[in-house]
């Protein structure tokens, strides 16, 4: 289960840094727009406003698309965060089992021990 849940996170901070390279390069696609539009030489400068509302409007998007990132950035912490919990759970549950483990061995080996002196005890007798 430790295993599945660490396979969902890990394909999850996956997805999310797709999201991230694209909405990385959205915001430099808008910068690049942003700025050609700043350098074109518009007939008639008196069209301010409507050139300041344009501006408005793409700064606006671009805001919007910065804010998405570091909402995807959160996420991606977030999940980080939940991944490395996991990964700490599961190693703990594996010293656990190893700890276990060990001790059947031990006592496995004294029945046997204890077996064996019965087993010396009746032959003896």
């Amino acid at each position: 289960d430790a295993n599945k849940r660490i396979g969902v996170a890990e394909e999850q901070v996956r997805v999310l840094e797709g999201q991230e390279a694209v909405w990385k390069r959205e915001v430099a696609s808008l910068r690049s727009i942003v700025k050609t539009f700043d350098e074109l030489p518009l007939p008639g400068k008196a069209s301010g406003e409507a050139s300041n509302a344009t501006v408005r409007m793409v700064q606006a998007s671009l805001d919007a698309a910065n804010e998405e990132l570091k909402v995807v950035k959160e996420g991606q912490a977030n999940l980080q965060k939940e991944l490395d919990e996991a990964l700490n759970a599961k190693t703990e549950l594996l010293t656990k089992h190893n700890t276990v483990l060990e001790k059947f061995a031990k006592l496995k080996e004294a029945v046997y021990a204890e077996r064996a002196k019965a087993e010396k005890a009746e032959a003896r007798a």
